[in-house]
């Protein structure tokens, strides 16, 4: 099972360096058409979940709305509405930015995420009455102690409940120190104090260190997961 996993996170991260980007060239100096970029994705023809914004979006006959609850399909993959998605053969993962997974359990890159770069997404106003979207503007990622003037900074965000005790949690904690200033990143990283941030683990039912939770601007929790690799980690941090 776990060499299962150990390919299945491979195989993600090799689809997503192998994507186009908007423009490319090619070795000749040519740029490279749409049509070559969209024969190197799955043709947007089905149905299912993606993960977009930090936001998990339905699809249904080409229409998308913000996820509402957790669903099962019929060959038994699990998807929740945090981005855990649990494959029919018992594989946990967290779905990563601009990929789905169908009704029928696949997983694949949506094609006008790869073809035309990243697309506005509006999806229905949330309970607050505030419409969504699925495009932020690129913003230097930091990676820092939470204060509470954070939390509804109006920026997308990452926190990170920390545990000085937690072998994990230092490990995380190194790696973000060393991927944040690389400016490939658009999220923030603010470290929460897991053993004094009661009031935060309860709002964001917090109840395991080593745990990111994404929120948006004004606080409200988008996703979460606990002790992601760190492929998922950096997933939720573009």
């Amino acid at each position: 099972m776990q060499i299962r996993r150990s390919l299945l996170v491979l195989s993600l991260v090799v689809l997503a360096a192998c994507l186009p980007a908007k423009n490319a060239a090619n070795p000749n100096g040519s740029a490279m058409s749409q049509g070559a970029a969209a024969r190197s994705v799955q043709p947007l023809t089905e149905d299912g979940v993606t993960m977009k914004g930090g936001m998990m979006l339905t699809i249904k006959d080409g229409q998308m709305s913000r996820m509402q609850e957790d669903l099962e399909y019929d060959d038994g993959t699990t998807v929740k509405t945090d981005g855990t998605v649990i494959l029919s053969d018992g594989t946990t993962l967290v779905l990563p930015e601009g990929m789905m997974i169908t009704v029928d359990g696949r997983l694949q890159m949506r094609e006008e995420f790869a073809v035309q770069g990243n697309p506005v997404i509006t999806v229905p106003p949330t309970s607050s009455g505030t419409a969504s979207t699925g495009t932020q503007a690129a913003a230097e990622a930091t990676y820092q102690d939470y204060t509470a003037d954070v939390l509804m900074n109006g920026e997308t965000k990452v926190l990170f409940f920390h545990a000085s005790w937690c072998p994990e949690c230092k490990k995380a904690n190194a790696y973000l120190q060393s991927i944040l200033p690389s400016g490939e990143y658009s999220r923030s990283v603010y470290k929460v104090d897991y053993d004094t941030a009661k009031e935060l683990k309860a709002k964001y039912n917090v109840v395991y260190q080593h745990t990111f939770v994404v929120v948006d601007g004004n606080g409200v929790k988008l996703s979460s997961v606990q002790g992601p690799t760190e492929v998922q980690l950096e997933a939720l941090l573009k």
